[in-house]
């Protein structure tokens, strides 16, 4: 009969290279710098540290302190994944991106002062776009220098100042949200003649690209900013969206369109809706038209944003309650909406 015995656990020792975390950096980002330097496999170094073969299972940061050798506390405030509720106030860091919200790739420059590795990636907020020290574009999948085109990169470079203005100025949820919706809006506006010649600028006369190309998105910026001015501003708002706006009386059924009855209003020219009409092609959109007709059974993308957001003033929807998490520490959940 054979008995089993369990092996002792022996306790990690350091990597005899300490490998250095980088501020907000990703922890699969740091373990990954240290495979590199090591001559490990990422991935099984990471399912050692987690413990579990499970994808993207959280890896413990007293483990990932003992394999790196680097303090906890260190890793704490230099890694946003490892802290806790009572780090936030113990390591003042409110204000930094809350991780699992944007992750986006490092300026190659500044991470060469750390590492050889490209593969570094960083969590960060709305406005965390450029390099203010280098010019360049630090995207979603790769980093772009528009420092070496200087007829595209001042305007960039004030669309990202407008950026943190309007945050300052409207508050960080605010304009997290017009941010989101301008992106969608102006990514279905293509033909916009300003954003296709910078599209020509960085990539040659024969371009193609995905929505999450570095091109594209530094192309698109000024322009989104642009909306996102707009539907951030509660004037510019208020000119299409707020319900002082005349009502008109009720039509037959076949002259509204699809139009809800409570929004047939939409289908008059009122003064505020030219005057908005008329900023967003000075601004945004020269080939922008306000169009409330819909087509079989489908709206124009900005009609169909005004609908849904006076469908949530006027008729919010009655499922449960939701919490809108902030992208930063320190900043209390927002949208708070209740049966």
């Amino acid at each position: 009969m054979r008995v089993q015995v369990d092996q002792p656990t022996l306790p990690l020792r350091p990597v005899p290279r300490c490998v250095r975390p980088m501020l907000n950096e990703t922890v699969a980002s740091f373990v990954w710098r240290i495979a590199e330097t090591h001559r490990l496999h990422p991935y099984e170094l990471l399912e050692f540290l987690a413990q579990s073969q499970r994808h993207k299972a959280p890896v413990p940061g007293d483990r990932l302190a003992a394999l790196s050798g680097v303090p906890l506390h260190v890793l704490k405030y230099a890694l946003p994944e490892l802290c806790t509720t009572d780090d936030v106030n113990l390591l003042r860091i409110a204000g930094r991106p809350r991780p699992n919200f944007r992750e986006r790739v490092g300026c190659p420059r500044c991470i060469g002062h750390w590492h050889t590795s490209k593969w570094v990636r960083f969590w960060a907020r709305q406005e965390d776009v450029i390099c203010n020290s280098h010019w360049v574009w630090t995207g979603t999948t790769g980093s772009l220098e528009i420092s070496a085109y200087p007829e595209i990169a001042p305007e960039v470079i004030r669309a990202n100042r407008r950026h943190r203005r309007l945050i300052r100025r409207y508050g960080r949820e605010a304009v997290r949200t017009a941010y989101r919706h301008a992106g969608e809006l102006c990514w279905t506006w293509r033909s916009n003649k300003q954003t296709r010649n910078r599209l020509t600028a960085f990539l040659g006369p024969e371009w193609s690209i995905l929505r999450d190309d570095p091109a594209a998105e530094a192309s698109y910026y000024p322009q989104v900013i642009e909306l996102t001015r707009l539907l951030s501003s509660p004037y510019w708002r208020s000119l299409i969206l707020d319900d002082h706006l005349p009502a008109s009386t009720p039509r037959e059924p076949g002259e509204m369109l699809g139009v809800p009855a409570r929004f047939c209003w939409l289908m008059e020219s009122t003064p505020g809706i030219e005057q908005f009409v008329r900023e967003v092609r000075r601004t945004v959109y020269p080939r922008f038209y306000w169009n409330p007709y819909s087509s079989y059974r489908s709206y124009e993308p900005f009609t169909k944003w005004v609908l849904d957001e006076l469908e949530e003033r006027f008729a919010p929807s009655p499922y449960g309650s939701w919490r809108h998490q902030p992208e930063v520490f320190g900043a209390e959940p927002t949208g708070v909406r209740s049966k």
